[in-house]
């Protein structure tokens, strides 16, 4: 039902006036890669895309770029065991339970980083 763009090159102050960007986004933002008209140029065109999509009735689809271009986001949010995925298991005991389906007990990095480092144990 809600159709989704990914604009390679545009960071999130991309949507802003670049003359009212407040300081923390200007340090702390990602850098774009394309100019302020170019990211314009790109929501316009994704906005009007929705809207005549909408009008017509046709169904809002995830284009096979946007897929592509969000897997490593996504594959490194899993890996890193993100709570915007799944809720991390914060008890008070030492060992967090591994038997709750609800909630996550670590990182996944961990098992790959020790391969990276250690090579497969047996």
């Amino acid at each position: 039902m809600f159709s989704h763009h990914i604009i390679e090159g545009l960071n999130h102050a991309g949507f802003l006036d670049n003359t009212m960007i407040p300081s923390g986004v200007t340090k702390n933002d990602l850098k774009q890669e394309i100019s302020q008209e170019e990211g314009y140029n790109s929501i316009a065109g994704a906005i009007t895309d929705m809207m005549v999509k909408t009008l017509n009735g046709d169904k809002l689809t995830t284009s096979e770029e946007s897929k592509k271009l969000m897997k490593p986001l996504i594959d490194s949010m899993i890996l890193e065991g993100s709570a915007q995925l799944k809720q991390p298991c914060f008890k008070k005991e030492l060992i967090n339970p591994r038997d709750d389906p609800s909630c996550l007990p670590g990182s996944p990095w961990v098992q790959t980083a020790q391969e990276i480092i250690a090579g497969k144990l047996p």
